[in-house]
């Protein structure tokens, strides 16, 4: 055994000597300064592919299904919601040059009867809504729509053309509000 470490030993100098051998040595080269390089030209970020992503919500929302025993019906609601008396609505444009945004209050309606909505919550901020608007404009009453009154109007019943209602309740977005 150790006649065989002696050999395994003799083998691998040998090898080793042999690749030393043929290898050819230069003398030192003196160091190159470095050359000026040119500033790498700036280029443009390759710019993102836009793919169009497949449709996974259908904007026309179905009835939703009622409840056989008629013990429960379920809606589809909006507990926080900012409207034209609220500063940061339509986008930050609740008012245009210093009136209310009406094509900004059509397109809120609209999708609330588009996305079959059945009732809304609104928290509006009291800077604009305390601005001497009946309460009906602030439940977004147009003609046409219902007012749900108790002794006073509590709620609007907004009638879309497709056959849907909303109904619209008032509210103020302040420390009492139970819901953020």
């Amino acid at each position: 055994m150790v006649r065989f470490f002696y050999c395994m030993l003799f083998i691998t100098i040998s090898v080793s000597l042999i690749r030393c051998s043929n290898t050819t040595t230069e003398p030192p080269t003196r160091r190159q300064p470095p050359t000026r390089r040119e500033p790498p030209t700036r280029r443009e970020p390759p710019k993102p592919q836009v793919k169009e992503l497949p449709r996974t919500w259908n904007p026309s929302l179905p009835v939703l299904n009622q409840d056989k025993r008629k013990t429960y019906s379920y809606v589809r609601s909006i507990i926080h919601l900012h409207s034209i008396y609220s500063h940061d609505a339509c986008d930050g444009n609740p008012r245009v040059k210093g009136k209310k945004n009406i094509p900004c209050l059509k397109r809120l309606r609209s999708a609330l009867c588009t996305d079959r909505i059945d009732v809304v919550f609104l928290t509006e901020h009291r800077s604009l809504m305390g601005e001497g608007d009946p309460i009906e404009q602030i439940m977004l009453y147009q003609e046409g729509d219902e007012r749900l009154q108790d002794g006073k109007t509590i709620a609007n019943r907004i009638k879309c053309s497709n056959g849907h209602t909303v109904t619209v309740f008032p509210g103020a977005e302040n420390a009492l509000m139970p819901v953020g």
